[in-house]
């Protein structure tokens, strides 16, 4: 269990945790959330136009069938 200091008031913290037991900060990186989302959105928007527009004589119709 790595442990990294509280911005606010430098507590030592699990790495792992989402607020400063102390002060209650939130501890999570801002840009890793917004990325993780980012490709959350990505995956989910490409299976849905997959799922959509695939045609009956598309070559990936043949191997996947919906």
């Amino acid at each position: 269990m790595a442990l990294i200091k509280c911005k606010t008031c430098g507590a030592s913290i699990s790495k792992n945790a989402g607020k400063c037991p102390q002060c209650g900060e939130n501890t999570e990186n801002f840009l890793y959330s917004i990325m993780m989302l980012g490709i959350v959105s990505l995956v989910t928007f490409v299976v849905v136009m997959t799922v959509f527009f695939v045609k009956r004589g598309d070559i990936l119709y043949q191997f996947w069938k919906p």
